[in-house]
């Protein structure tokens, strides 16, 4: 095929749209986007405390079993997830 046939060729404008208009709608709703976290909040704040107190990253991490880098993602300020 040489190329998309007429009718096909004004498509890509038109759904680019419409999808940026059903992202909008759902995050008016509330919808989240994205991988769910790993860790909820308390067990973040349980984190930060332990961190605090010695424990190092790697034993954390076979604790809570995932990897040293959520650990690290734990520990850092709420202030990236809002981005």
């Amino acid at each position: 095929m040489r190329g998309l046939p007429g009718p096909m060729a004004g498509q890509h404008p038109t759904d680019a749209r419409r999808c940026e208009e059903g992202i909008e709608r759902a995050k008016a709703k509330g919808t989240q986007f994205g991988r769910p976290t790993r860790l909820d909040p308390s067990q973040r704040r349980r984190i930060a405390e332990r961190y605090a107190a010695g424990e190092t990253m790697a034993d954390l991490a076979r604790e809570y079993e995932c990897g040293e880098a959520t650990i690290w993602r734990a520990l850092q300020p709420e202030i990236t997830a809002a981005a």
